[in-house]
């Protein structure tokens, strides 16, 4: 089972709870093997490259199947390619900041990036995944502008917000690890 993303991704987890409990049903042994990158076109092209022998799975997500494709060329087609077997899970997204991040809500939030255009950065799962989509339209309707930190999966892009990595870059140029 490929998993266009890196260990402990949302989309990781619930495909090796499935992967032990299909080897459970049938006897037979499962790999999980993740190949991130490219907002997960990199897994998403092994897999569509791969036999069609009924022997490999991917472990799909929304963003490089139904919305890379339509924003971007990618080196598959998701309508020919591949054939859906179930849904497996459905993922809630959460606005999560630094702890020392000056805002102390969503309202703060949003008037410390509205005061402070283009000095505060996001991280996402990769470009045109969908937390990247779902973060730029929050941006518009919450009118505020902030730059796009792509990432080879959730898991990596969450660690380095958690770390401080993930932060504003004031004007001068200088790093502001409280700007996150």
């Amino acid at each position: 089972m490929i998993v266009p993303w890196p260990p402990g991704q949302a989309t990781d987890i619930a495909a090796r709870l499935v992967a032990q409990k299909l080897q459970d049903s049938l006897g037979q042994p499962f790999v999980i093997d993740n190949q991130p990158g490219a907002g997960g076109s990199i897994g998403s092209e092994a897999t569509a490259r791969s036999a069609a022998d009924g022997y490999t799975l991917l472990a799909a997500s929304s963003g490089p199947l139904s919305i890379m494709p339509n924003l971007q060329k990618v080196p598959y087609d998701p309508m020919k390619d591949f054939a859906p077997v179930s849904l497996i899970a459905l993922t809630p997204f959460a606005l999560v900041t630094n702890p020392s991040f000056p805002a102390a809500n969503a309202k703060e939030f949003i008037a410390l990036l509205r005061a402070n255009p283009d000095q505060y950065a996001f991280s996402s799962s990769g470009t045109g995944a969908t937390a990247h989509l779902i973060v730029e339209l929050f941006n518009s309707m919450a009118q505020i502008k902030a730059r796009h930190v792509p990432y080879k999966g959730s898991s990596p892009a969450l660690t380095d917000v958690i770390n401080g990595q993930i932060r504003g870059t004031p004007r001068d140029g200088h790093r502001d690890a409280s700007r996150t």
